[in-house]
């Protein structure tokens, strides 16, 4: 499932996610069509829609949990990584 297959199925609309980010619309939609997201926008995409992001990595002899940075209550995280591009605080 792709985030904007999450966002519809929790019927957010990308101008009501992009408030809720404190972004734009096309910012949203960048995001939604980027093929190499930054996991800490996808942390900030998913913790906006009331979700979070779980990472595994799946070895020959075990699966692990991949420990994420610390919520940050709906927005993307601190940094470049973490902002929206084109229109999200801080982006390009």
């Amino acid at each position: 499932m792709s985030p904007a297959d999450v966002r519809r199925d929790a019927g957010v609309t990308q101008v009501e996610l992009a408030r809720l980010l404190g972004g734009s619309q096309r910012a949203v939609s960048h995001l939604e069509h980027e093929p190499n997201p930054r996991v800490g926008t996808l942390v900030g995409y998913l913790e906006a829609l009331g979700g979070r992001l779980q990472l595994r990595a799946i070895l020959a002899d075990r699966v692990v949990e991949l420990q994420l940075p610390a919520a940050t209550g709906g927005r993307p995280a601190p940094g470049r990584g973490g902002q929206l591009p084109h229109g999200g605080p801080g982006g390009r």
